[in-house]
């Protein structure tokens, strides 16, 4: 999934261990989280740990010495980990990764995850137009306002302030609008789109959470393997439940309906307005 974080702000960074069948699992020895900047990929084969702006922290330590972060990782849940960390105003501004290992059946294993450091407005002139394009981040209402005293060439004002607002992209969105609004029917017809979107948004976020170990890659798993009972479960009985279409399908559906639930309870409460 792609990540991205502006200079002066923290990012949270998560990772799921899952066993060959798709459960969350802890790690058997303490995991470790490193962080590498924008000049150094630990991917490559002459990258080394004295690369690393923090180098092995976990939930006991703040790293190596020289190499420590403020904040220590934390067990979230089972098999679920996370790991902030602060990222400075003059930070590079790209691809920064992070370098996750645990230890599962025995066997060591090493994450690599990357999120993108973008700059941050506050770092430039207030005076100056700042273009944005590259760093707006998902999920979120930007709100535009023009100042009454903005001139025009022949010295014309605004005379009052104008306000307006747009919402950056939404993610996850497992629906559409029309799709929404043709289950719906006429009850969401005064409705705008951005007003739906939102309850999309909403309750695919809770679709997701749902199915928060559900939802990966299959391709690791065993041919076969043997239920309590002594029966052999074929593997595609698991992939269709984790990641299969008729999983995507369930998720939409959820996403439509508990969005036309949400709409509706708030056209009835609002006497008729959404």
């Amino acid at each position: 999934m792609a990540r991205s974080a502006q200079q002066g702000t923290i990012v949270t960074l998560y990772i799921q261990i899952l066993d060959r069948f798709g459960v969350l699992q802890d790690s058997e020895i303490d995991p470790t989280v490193s962080i590498y900047d924008f000049d150094s990929d630990p991917r490559q084969s002459g990258s080394t740990t004295a690369e690393a702006i923090v180098l092995n922290a976990s939930q006991t330590s703040l790293g190596a010495v020289g190499q420590q972060g403020i904040y220590l990782m934390v067990r979230e849940a089972q098999g679920i980990y996370s790991y902030q960390y602060d990222i400075a105003l003059d930070a590079h501004v790209g691809t920064w990764f992070d370098v996750w290992t645990f230890t599962l059946d025995g066997a060591a294993q090493t994450f690599y995850g990357q999120w993108n450091t973008l700059a941050s407005a506050s770092t430039t002139d207030p005076n100056s137009i700042v273009d944005v394009t590259n760093t707006l981040l998902m999920n979120n209402v930007i709100i535009v306002t023009l100042d009454a005293s903005i001139a025009a060439t022949d010295g014309s004002t605004l005379g009052e302030d104008f306000e307006y607002y747009f919402t950056t992209k939404y993610n996850p969105l497992h629906a559409t609008t029309k799709q929404v609004r043709v289950r719906a029917g006429a009850y969401l017809q005064t409705v705008p789109d951005d007003t739906i979107n939102l309850a999309i948004f909403e309750a695919s976020r809770e679709a997701d959470a749902i199915t928060f170990g559900l939802a990966y890659d299959t391709s690791t798993l065993p041919v076969s393997y043997e239920l309590p009972s002594g029966e052999i479960a074929p593997t595609y009985a698991v992939s269709r439940i984790r990641s299969g279409p008729y999983m995507t399908l369930a998720r939409r559906n959820y996403a439509i309906c508990m969005a036309i639930w949400m709409l509706l309870k708030s056209f009835l409460l609002m006497g008729g307005k959404c």
